[in-house]
């Protein structure tokens, strides 16, 4: 779970960690370094809460490009179809036959105009 957590995500490009606490995650191997900045509590909360906005701002727009994105690509494939007036469809037929098993039963009904 921690590495899932500390693993930066395709559509925010933040970690998981990062976005919940502010700050990357100190792995095993970054402990035995000595810590960069001595904080104040004020000046902790101030630097937390701007990093948290400022990470937030970013991902929230990584995560509406990427809602731009998916859709331009599942446009681009779908196919819509237009009907006419005296067109024969088919109708899906969602319920089957009683009595019979659902999956011998004919999808669809005969054509229908």
């Amino acid at each position: 779970m921690f590495n899932y957590n500390t693993s930066i995500h395709k559509t925010t490009n933040f970690t998981a960690y990062e976005l919940l606490f502010g700050f990357k995650a100190y792995l095993p191997s970054s402990i035995t370094q000595e810590p960069k900045f001595h904080y104040t509590y004020d000046d902790y909360i101030n630097s937390l809460k701007y990093r948290l906005n400022t990470s937030f701002k970013i991902a929230r727009e990584h995560i509406i490009n990427a809602k731009a994105k998916s859709k331009e690509h599942y446009d681009k494939r779908i196919n819509s179809k237009e009907f006419k007036v005296n067109d024969s469809v088919y109708i899906y037929n969602k319920q089957g036959k009683v009595n019979l098993c659902k999956k011998l039963c004919p999808n669809f009904k005969e054509p229908i105009k």
